[in-house]
């Protein structure tokens, strides 16, 4: 028989920024995201992690990441919510039917910028080369 698969999330929301014009709502989302995630969808509280303003650093999510990484098994359900400051990059690979991806922005987390964000959720392309796959959450699962 298999085990059941663990249910993770990395939560990221920034409304205050050092270089760049404040946000308001991002920690909300994050809140409002948990609620979901362990209410709707059975997520452990153990299991969900946030990281809210100054905690989100450059070497605060690349370490959240790497522990999360680091504790997925094969069959394990995983969610990355980035809210705070985007934009967007040229899609080179022709997938997105705008023609662009959504990205963190760099000048707001600055040296961090291996990490794609599409629709909210974030898609890891080979952050620090610690995923050599795409982490992700389907409601099927």
């Amino acid at each position: 028989m298999r085990p059941m698969p663990t249910r993770r999330a990395l939560l990221i929301g920034i409304d205050a920024y050092p270089h760049a014009s404040p946000l308001d709502g991002c920690v909300n989302d994050v809140d409002l995201m948990r609620e979901i995630l362990v209410g709707s969808f059975g997520f452990p509280e153990t299991q969900v992690t946030r990281l809210l303003n100054e905690q989100a650093t450059r070497v605060g999510i690349l370490s959240a990441i790497d522990a999360l990484v680091a504790a997925t098994g094969p069959d394990d359900i995983v969610v990355i919510h980035y809210a705070g400051h985007g934009s967007q990059m040229t899609d080179r690979e022709g997938d997105e039917p705008s023609g662009f991806y959504e990205s963190v922005v760099r000048e707001a987390i600055p040296g961090f910028w291996s990490v794609l964000v599409l629709a909210g959720l974030v898609v890891l392309a080979g952050a620090r080369g610690a995923a050599g796959h795409v982490l992700g959450w389907s409601a099927e699962q």
